[in-house]
């Protein structure tokens, strides 16, 4: 039991190759929100204590809604992300609008760690 969720935890992480993959569904589920394509910078990968994360800098501009369903869609792909720090402004217009800056990581395993 306890190995096959292992395994069901593990299904779920791409590969080092497989990452730009996952940025640009992310990039895509921006847009099919409603939002402006975002602004995105990738930092160094990081070594966590099984896998990799690779944070991703993001900035997202759009109304609200938009913003609202971009995260429901992110919280329903099948990687595994994480969202550590989050800052949402309203636009200085006042019309519903906002900017979201966060750091996205994606966890992954390298190709010479999978078995």
């Amino acid at each position: 039991a306890i190995s096959e969720g292992i395994e069901t935890i593990e299904a779920r992480l791409p590969s080092d190759r497989e990452i730009g993959d996952v940025v640009r569904q992310v990039s895509k589920l921006a847009v099919d929100s409603g939002l402006d394509q975002p602004g995105m910078t990738a930092r160094p990968p990081v070594r966590g204590t099984l896998y990799m994360e690779q944070p991703i800098e993001m900035t997202l501009t759009g109304d609200f809604r938009g913003f609202y369903e971009f995260l429901l869609e992110l919280e329903r792909m099948p990687r595994i992300t994480r969202m550590p720090d989050l800052s949402v402004e309203r636009a200085k217009d006042n019309d519903g609008h906002l900017t979201a800056e966060f750091t996205l990581n994606i966890y992954f395993e390298r190709e010479d760690q999978q078995s």
